[in-house]
């Protein structure tokens, strides 16, 4: 066809027109190849690729495992005065915190979270913690020293002196732990008319008002607490449920020490 519209006048121009044109397809083929040749993709490039990819992931779960093994520490808070030890379970106390109190958890050791107070590990009681902040909080930056109250200098009466005689009552005893007090069990001790108890001072009473200070076998006490136990009874606090346990139960004479 195209040698056929050479020999036409209008052939230069029809020449010209498919010249042109085939010019263009030649100059968008050229560019499609030049374009291919800029950015050549291999099989063995997206292997490469390929590999890369799967040593990027592997770097990274390898850095999510290495994360997930740095110890988690958080912030939680007190919500009442909290005492604070060296070991978990009750061991020796070292130190008071107030309540609302800012803490860095470092460590849940089953219901004695360990904190962290000037680069020192202590041990709390977790069930007097919260991660819900309080409006108003209190920076620890050291622990405030507890003062071991001990028990006061015994007056030594003889039987019937001391003051009034209050009447017969049985005495048993008890500690701190759960399974004297129940769901009224406290780390800190602390008794129902909010004082800390003391063992050789404090005693559980119904039938008598908190601060009456009374005479058992010669030795001064100090009604600071409550119990579910009958009015002629008196429950005398120690510091470990063995000691109560060994008090077991006694009878005594009871009297008014003012």
């Amino acid at each position: 066809m195209i040698r056929n519209k050479k020999l036409l006048k209008i052939g230069g121009i029809t020449l010209l027109t498919v010249t042109l044109f085939a010019g263009v397809i030649f100059s968008n083929k050229a560019s499609l190849v030049v374009a291919k040749k800029d950015e050549p993709i291999t099989t063995s490039e997206t292997d490469t690729s390929s590999k890369k990819q799967e040593t990027i992931n592997e770097d990274i779960s390898k850095s999510e495992e290495v994360i997930c093994e740095e110890p988690v520490t958080d912030i939680v808070y007190t919500t009442t005065s909290l005492n604070v030890r060296t070991e978990p379970n009750g061991s020796k106390r070292v130190g008071l915190l107030e309540p609302n109190s800012e803490l860095t958890r470092v460590e849940d050791n089953d219901g004695w979270d360990a904190i962290e107070v000037a680069g020192v590990k202590y041990y709390v009681c977790d069930k007097y913690l919260t991660d819900t902040k309080p409006e108003t909080i209190k920076k620890v930056t050291e622990l405030k020293p507890i003062v071991e109250t001990s028990a006061p200098a015994k007056t030594q009466y003889t039987s019937g002196q001391g003051g009034k005689y209050i009447g017969k009552f049985k005495l048993t005893a008890y500690c701190a732990c759960s399974k004297c007090c129940g769901k009224w069990a406290d780390a800190n001790a602390t008794t129902a008319s909010g004082t800390h108890a003391v063992q050789g001072r404090t005693v559980a009473c119904n039938s008598l008002p908190f601060g009456t200070r009374i005479v058992i076998n010669g030795n001064v006490y100090v009604v600071e607490d409550r119990g579910s136990m009958a009015n002629n009874v008196i429950d005398v606090f120690f510091n470990s449920h063995q000691e109560a346990l060994n008090f077991g139960v006694q009878y005594a004479d009871v009297y008014y020490a003012d």
